[in-house]
């Protein structure tokens, strides 16, 4: 299952390892120009069996295969909680933007933000802002508060899945 899986989504891979006992959050991110590497990813897996895991394996849809587009991204970072945020699908609303003009009587289509994928988009243009200001019962960017929850689901296109990972917190699904 991990070898078609890794085949079907070949452009890089990001892993969440959350050891809960010390609320630390690492990071392992990869993008190889051969595509990614299903022994390499189950190694990891395998490795840390001890400690949650949170697999992103990345289909290219908007944005350079490059490791910034590289899922996931930090939400928030503070001496005590980091959030990291993933996706699923295509955030329409934060895909770059394009504009058509005509030279000659030929169209040509101009991407205006040609480094950025609509989930890198969105973690840096409404996510990660979204956080700064939010404070619930858990403290300053607690990802549980209903309210953020549903700022969040106002944003959010239809049939795309995404997580909501933090050190000191469960996890949350959108």
């Amino acid at each position: 299952k991990l070898t078609n899986c890794v085949s079907a989504n070949p452009h890089s891979f990001g892993l969440i390892l959350k050891d809960k006992e010390n609320k630390k959050l690492q990071i392992i991110k990869r993008c190889h120009k051969t595509g990614n590497d299903p022994k390499e990813i189950f190694d990891l897996l395998e490795d840390n069996k001890d400690v949650e895991r949170y697999l992103h394996l990345r289909w290219k849809t908007e944005g350079p295969i490059d490791l910034d587009n590289a899922h996931p991204f930090t939400a928030y970072m503070s001496d005590k909680r980091q959030i990291e945020f993933m996706h699923n699908g295509t955030l329409h609303e934060y895909k770059p933007k394009t504009s058509t003009t005509y030279e000659g009587g030929v169209q040509k289509t101009v991407l205006h933000e040609p480094n950025l994928s609509d989930s890198k988009k969105f973690n840096d243009e409404l996510l990660a802002p979204l956080l700064l200001m939010t404070r619930g019962p858990k403290g300053d960017a607690d990802i549980s508060n209903p309210t953020l929850l549903k700022i969040i689901d106002k944003f959010w296109s239809a049939g795309s899945r995404g997580l909501l990972v933090c050190n000191d917190v469960e996890p949350v699904f959108l």
